[in-house]
């Protein structure tokens, strides 16, 4: 048995023997809802306790663990990305021996000095250089925009992206709850129901707490002290204020204090609204008013949407959220394409599944339950602040933690290839013309350095041209 507090984080799988809390689960299911956790009820390893105690009978340890069984999955996992090699490497080693080679014919030809002026040419071999050279001007371009690009292969793959795939909890929505609506009976008002549970969760840590005080904040409500009777965690607190006893919690908090809604009162309420979270108050035993509260949708998020749209991507959503959960937040998005009830496993196999039908998907997550579909992607991203498995393992990180700069690594990736393009064409054209010059207007070692001069010049120009161009835009 291990007793596991508010704010610290459930070390093992198990049953809940003894207690009650909240338990944020969102990192290692999707959920985006804290769960209510009572006796017989099963936890998870590396789950959050928000608020609350419980005494956990442990099932499942160390490697035997959920979160285990993923790492095990994501250890298995092929990275598709390793047999990718530079191209600059490959054009360079293959053209060694062509160039040795015909170095040695010229000598026989036409003498030493043309075959020197032949292995001058190298065809090819300046973009060893080149391309590291536009490597290095492009990431810091990309530091420059709050994108760290851990993977120098990842920028070059993602031109070729054609299919994003959003997870939804914690990536196009808040992690935090905010207030929906606010329903008072006939004989109070919204302000009075804001403040009485302002009141009771002025001290409380937990995030509907914390999504009902900051209601009452921008609301200029004044906070007052009150007396505590009694905490329930996970279910409610019962106070009393102006002696009058105030209760504020879950509905089964109310129904444990023997106060039960008369749901005719409060008929604007879908009491099977799978979307929100409710908060009851009570004043003297009778429920006088309900806060509805939901996550939201990132407030960048619609303008990040329509912007990858215009750059003809295509654009899914997979949640482990409920289908009336993940359908509201696509519609609300206007992306047709969404996966909901998704374990975490069955992340991977969707990603997997989309690339074997000629996608070529950048996933972007931010939870342990994302792992398995970042390794699995073409591209993957993540965000700062996210889950450290998800950080280690996403080839590029979003450093200010929201969507923002997403386009803009796009657009990078877009300059990237045609820079490298002109890279290969800069160490390509001046070897090809350095061969033709030595055989037909018999050109010596001398011109085949001015050549060679002219083409470092140019090779080093096209590496620097964006970040000039990014420096004076500023």
């Amino acid at each position: 048995l291990i007793a596991v507090s508010s704010g610290e984080v459930i070390p093992v799988d198990g049953i809940v023997e003894s207690g009650s809390c909240l338990v944020d689960q969102h990192i290692l299911t999707g959920e985006s809802k804290p769960i209510e956790k009572y006796k017989g009820e099963e936890v998870f390893a590396c789950t959050l306790v928000s608020t609350g105690k419980i005494i956990v009978r442990v099932k499942k340890s160390g490697d035997e663990t959920v979160v285990s069984d993923i790492k095990n999955i994501f250890n298995k996992t092929i990275d598709y990305k390793s047999s990718l090699q530079s191209r600059g490497e490959k054009i360079g080693d293959n053209s060694v021996i062509p160039t040795l080679g015909l170095s040695a014919l010229t000598y026989v030809l036409k003498g030493s000095n043309s075959a020197i002026a032949i292995l001058g040419s190298y065809i090819g071999g300046e973009a060893t250089f080149f391309i590291p050279l536009s490597t290095v001007n492009y990431f810091k371009i990309a530091a420059n925009k709050g994108v760290l690009i851990k993977d120098i292969r990842a920028i070059e793959l993602l031109y070729s992206v054609d299919t994003i795939v959003f997870d939804k909890t914690g990536t196009l929505t808040k992690n935090e709850f905010t207030v929906t609506g606010i329903y008072p009976s006939k004989k109070y008002n919204e302000t009075q129901i804001l403040t009485y549970a302002a009141i009771a969760e002025q001290r409380q840590n937990h995030p509907l707490a914390k999504a009902i005080n900051l209601k009452a904040a921008e609301n200029n409500i004044k906070i007052n002290n009150y007396s505590f009777i009694k905490c329930e965690f996970g279910l409610g607190i019962k106070i009393v204020y102006k002696k009058n006893n105030i209760l504020v919690g879950s509905l089964k908090f109310m129904e444990m204090e023997n106060i039960f809604i008369d749901r005719e009162k409060f008929d604007s309420i879908n009491y099977n609204d799978k979307e929100h979270s409710y908060i009851y108050i009570a004043k003297n035993n009778e429920i006088i008013g309900v806060i509805g509260l939901q996550t939201s949708i990132r407030t960048e998020a619609e303008s990040i949407i329509n912007q990858l749209k215009i750059l003809k991507k295509e654009i899914y959503i997979i949640s482990g959220d409920n289908e009336v959960l993940t359908k509201k937040t696509a519609d609300a998005l206007k992306i047709k394409n969404y996966f909901s009830d998704v374990m975490p496993e069955k992340k991977g196999e969707l990603i997997e599944y989309l690339q074997k039908n000629g996608k070529k998907v950048c996933f972007i997550g931010d939870g342990i339950n994302d792992s398995i579909a970042l390794k699995k992607a073409y591209v993957s991203i993540s965000l700062s602040g996210a889950s450290n498995i998800a950080v280690d393992t996403a080839s590029i990180i979003l450093m200010d933690g929201s969507l923002t700069s997403l386009p803009e690594i796009f657009k990078i990736a877009k300059g990237y290839k045609y820079n490298t393009n002109s890279a290969f064409m800069i160490s390509l054209i001046p070897g090809i013309i350095n061969v033709g010059a030595v055989y037909a207007f018999n050109m010596t070692i001398y011109g085949s350095l001015v050549l060679y001069y002219v083409s470092l010049a140019a090779g080093i120009a096209n590496a620097y041209i964006p970040m000039l161009k990014e420096k004076a835009s500023k």
